[in-house]
């Protein structure tokens, strides 16, 4: 009895020998990774995470290059495109005084040079050439184009200073010519103009002092362009587009609306359908500015866009570059909205040729098949949020060939934009393998640091969902946000789990999360003493997903753990129950 009792206690004595050294190794394993590393680790991921991105992409390679193509232009499509069009490419008296004579658009795009390696300039047209448009013989064949590949209209800029109408020789010289047989309407471009082409009041041209005394020659003029059988229509209303209606006094522009849709309807007409862009950040609510709706164009307010690295030739340029690419491989351009809103995609953007030296904006790794996916998405929810007749979405541009936004063909892409947007509306496009794996964070609750670091990785660009596992029945996202150390400030999806109970539970939901948003990779967060327990539950639950995993510091638990009681137990009860998992898992094969 005794030797049995002896034979017990060795063995006690062995596994709690064991168990300590154990403890002693699994202390100092999650104390070495420390918190500076995992800083490094995810601060690497964030500038490389778009690396893998095919580079060649600008080199000069014929398979870039697409042909003309023949199509019927007379078939219609329930989703009509309409381009926003630029009437620049001419002289007229101001650009000759201002820039220089003979200046046109024309004279930015051939002297645009690359800003960094791999950059694609100049930008240089082929089949329309290096066109005039004091002339309408080039519209014609622009016609051509646009109906061959499924364009519905376009929508002419037109600025209009107080009676003072500059670049208006080309609409004037379409509305006159009814053998130009194609859809139009105006997209009024009234903010003021500038030598740095922002619109800004920095070496003012030409400033807009629009005013209520303006209402009835402007509506007079307008209304010539309404009235042409050809001008665009929604629901039998003339589609009138303003570019910044919040540069003006609201309760003018309110004003202004009202007396436009008078004047037009005391003319035997239907009022005209009146849309603003969200440029600038105007997201007012349409009908409290006397709009009917608004359109996409937030160049300048796309969230979570993230920097390309690059090195520039010249440090002298000034210019912002997002990897565009990227961004629409992982679905972020996909959103709803509160009130009616057009969507409005760009094939590309550029505006170096024009502002090298003054915060250009460049959209890098825009090809034609990441303009596809765009455009694709932008149909598609376009069919399932507007009426029939409402059904437009705005492509800009067809010729912005100075911000590097256009459709009509270049000398590297050939008619490849063109092409692109017809296999669209023909439901024929087949996208490219997608070079991103599409990422999301989740995090384990029980850590107060924990939460607060899965956002700032969200608003990082790291992950396009986040999900919080493990949220107490009870508690909301306002709870969430009301802690000092939680700002959340992406508006990416982020979901509050309360289905987990233990950790199992959270690989359980994070398995679920996943997916349901179609989720290859998994950055899951967590306290650094919970890290190796987490390992086991979630990779045993999850094994075709790639997961990294995200430590966060917690102050509660003590490095010096041999000299702290309470960091002691803590750790003590936390190595006990990986010590579990593991021989559950590892061991006895469960």
């Amino acid at each position: 009895m005794v030797a049995q009792y002896k034979k017990i206690l060795v063995i006690a004595l062995f596994l709690a020998i064991s168990w300590f050294i154990g403890f002693i190794f699994f202390n100092n394993y999650i104390f070495s990774q420390s918190m500076e590393a995992n800083h490094n680790q995810t601060k690497e991921n964030t500038n490389t995470i778009h690396n893998n991105y095919i580079e060649s992409m600008f080199k000069e390679d014929e398979s870039n290059f697409v042909p003309f193509k023949v199509y019927d232009a007379n078939k219609e499509f329930d989703v009509r495109l309409i381009a926003l069009y630029l009437p620049q490419y001419h002289q007229f008296k101001e650009n000759n005084e201002w820039h220089g004579r003979g200046f046109t658009e024309w004279s930015n795009v051939a002297k645009a040079k690359p800003l960094f390696a791999g950059h694609y300039q100049p930008k240089l047209p082929i089949d329309v050439g290096f066109y005039d448009l004091s002339h309408p013989d080039i519209m014609y064949r622009q016609i051509e184009l646009a109906k061959n590949y499924g364009i519905s209209g376009f929508a002419f800029y037109y600025y209009w200073f107080s009676g003072k109408k500059l670049m208006e020789k080309p609409v004037y010289n379409y509305l006159n010519d009814k053998n130009l047989d194609f859809p139009f309407c105006i997209h009024w471009a009234n903010e003021s103009w500038s030598k740095k082409w922002d619109g800004g009041d920095n070496e003012l041209l030409m400033k807009q002092d629009f005013s209520r005394k303006d209402f009835e020659s402007f509506s007079k003029d307008l209304f010539e362009f309404f009235k042409d059988p050809r001008y665009i229509k929604i629901n039998n209303r003339p589609l009138f587009i303003v570019y910044r209606p919040a540069i003006f006094d609201k309760e003018l522009f309110v004003d202004f609306t009202k007396y436009l849709k008078e004047y037009t309807k005391s003319r035997g007409m239907p009022e005209p359908y009146i849309i603003a862009t969200k440029q600038f950040a105007f997201f007012a609510e349409p009908k409290e500015w006397g709009l009917d709706a608004v359109m996409d164009f937030e160049l300048n307010t796309i969230p979570n866009l993230i920097h390309k690295k690059i090195n520039k030739i010249n440090e002298k340029h000034e210019f912002n570059i997002y990897a565009w690419g990227e961004y629409i491989y992982k679905e972020k351009m996909q959103r709803k909205y509160t009130y009616k809103t057009f969507r409005t995609v760009f094939p590309r953007w550029d505006n170096s040729a024009r502002k090298a030296y003054s915060g250009s904006l460049i959209f890098a790794d825009s090809t034609p098949d990441v303009y596809g996916r765009w455009l694709n998405y932008a149909i598609n929810e376009t069919s399932k949020e507007l009426s029939p007749d409402e059904q437009i979405v705005f492509i800009n541009a067809w010729n912005e060939w100075g911000e590097g936004a256009m459709l009509e063909p270049d000398i590297k892409y050939g008619y490849a934009y063109l092409d692109t947007t017809r296999k669209v509306l023909e439901k024929t496009f087949i996208p490219n393998k997608n070079p991103y794996q599409k990422s999301g964070v989740a995090v384990l609750t029980g850590g107060r640091n924990r939460i607060a670091h899965a956002i700032s990785l969200l608003n990082q660009g790291i992950g396009e969902h986040l999900l919080i596992s493990g949220v107490k029945v009870g508690n909301n996202m306002k709870i969430l946000e009301a802690r000092d150390d939680v700002k959340i400030e992406s508006i990416m999806p982020v979901e509050l789990g309360y289905k987990a109970k233990d950790t199992k539970g959270n690989a359980d939901e994070i398995k679920q999360w996943a997916l349901k948003h179609k989720i290859e990779k998994i950055y899951v967060v967590s306290s650094f003493y919970h890290i190796p327990r987490v390992r086991l539950e979630v990779e045993n639950v999850i094994k075709d997903k790639e997961i990294e995993y995200i430590s966060t510091p917690s102050e509660a638990v003590s490095d010096k753990w041999w000299k702290n009681i309470n960091s002691f137990k803590f750790l003590s009860m936390e190595y006990t129950k990986f010590l579990i998992v593991f021989v559950q898992y590892k061991v006895l094969g469960l």
